[in-house]
């Protein structure tokens, strides 16, 4: 069974690291043909290539509440985060938005994928105020060219079952309050399978994704970020204690 696994790791590998060579030639040319208008068509070769990668590794992700979104407005879109796998899977289910994730300055390192993530998210060096500053400007401009943005408001992966979420930062709110954005809350489901334990090889798997409605942030100031925060927390919770078979009676257990 494990050699299995080694042998579809390598294959489902093999086939997003020759995606991931083609998006080079393909950014830099959308980039010297559409100059500022070229992120829409990154976006949209990250979607091709979450989809196309999901197809040939078997893995297959259904997306709940797509009715709860208006695919011509920008979003602050916030998910939980139990592995890789959601970063790869969210593209696939969110098909009518264009977004770019809101990313660790860090990745910028990694090789190939360093020089895509430049290109196709905001990457921010959380601790310095300067960095954060402009990330938030680059969000503004990335609005008015009806591009949204994806955290995860959790900061880093929660890969144990234990709890549905990890306890939020309130970047990610703080970010919807300053550009004025609704909160578009979702959780993806079984992302924990498609890399058992965060650790090499991976397998196939069945994700879902369920979305809630949006919340408002209009009119809100920064004194109201945790109150956002928690109203975000609990919409998200309530998803996964819903969904996840994980937290069947979650909370009679908790009480």
């Amino acid at each position: 069974m494990i050699i299995l696994r080694y042998l579809y790791a390598i294959y489902s590998g093999f086939i997003f690291i020759l995606l991931m060579l083609f998006a080079v030639p393909y950014y830099i040319i959308v980039g010297l043909i559409f100059g500022d208008k070229a992120q829409k068509y990154m976006i949209a070769y990250n979607r091709w290539w979450t989809v196309i990668w999901s197809f040939f590794a078997f893995v297959r992700c259904k997306t709940y509440g797509e009715e709860n979104y208006d695919g011509d407005k920008e979003y602050v879109l916030v998910c939980n985060h139990t592995s890789m796998g959601d970063v790869i899977i969210l593209l696939s289910a969110i098909k009518k938005i264009a977004f770019v994730p809101l990313a660790k300055k860090e990745l910028r390192k990694v090789p190939i994928l360093g020089y895509l993530f430049s290109k196709g998210a905001v990457l921010v060096d959380r601790k310095d105020p300067d960095s954060r500053r402009k990330s938030v400007e680059k969000l503004k401009e990335l609005g008015s060219k009806k591009i949204s943005v994806m955290l995860f408001p959790e900061g880093t992966r929660n890969p144990k079952p234990e709890n549905p979420l990890k306890d939020f930062h309130t970047g990610a709110f703080r970010i919807a309050i300053d550009l004025q954005r609704p909160v578009l809350p979702m959780v993806v489901i079984g992302a924990r399978k498609l890399v058992p334990g965060e650790k090499f090889p991976n397998q196939p798997a069945s994700l879902t994704a369920h979305i809630a409605k949006p919340i408002p942030t209009e009119g809100l100031t920064q004194e109201d970020a945790y109150d956002l925060k928690q109203r975000v927390y609990d919409v998200m919770e309530q998803l996964l204690i819903e969904n996840d078979p994980l937290y069947k009676g979650y909370r009679e257990q908790r009480n």
